[in-house]
């Protein structure tokens, strides 16, 4: 899964990026489990290039990890900026660490529980039981 984080609706939103990507980078757990990347990119609505972090996640535990991070880093700011996480096209903008908003953010980065199977025809008829009344 690919992950964008930007920060392009503040004036010193590459500055957040460049804070959070460097936090990121730090942390053990988020650096073993994923690809770290800063970038630049020209996104929608916004003047110029910003500064993006692009990570790839290959575990669902990644994301835990991520998210208990960003979190960590959302405490550790006196003044906490939004920042902007865009999966498979889903934005989803964070402005703080509350429990509801790391929930928010697990939910946008987790996979969608699997469709429960349709049932099948089944084991079959009953064998008949030759003991019974009427039976063979």
């Amino acid at each position: 899964m690919q992950i964008q984080i930007s920060a392009p609706e503040l004036e010193d939103g590459d500055r957040t990026v460049a804070d959070l990507h460097r936090w990121l980078r730090r942390d053990d757990t988020v650096r073993r489990d994923m690809d770290i990347r800063l970038a630049h990119r020209t996104l929608p609505g916004a003047m110029g290039t910003v500064d993006l972090i692009d990570l790839i996640v290959g575990q669902s535990v990644a994301v835990l990890n991520l998210a208990l991070s960003y979190a960590a880093w959302r405490a550790a700011r006196r003044t906490a900026p939004a920042v902007t996480l865009t999966v498979d096209g889903v934005s989803l903008t964070l402005s703080g660490a509350s429990d509801d908003e790391v929930r928010r953010m697990v939910a946008l980065l987790s996979p969608p529980p699997p469709l429960p199977s349709e049932p099948g025809p089944g084991p079959g008829p009953e064998p008949e039981d030759p003991t019974a009344p009427g039976g063979r």
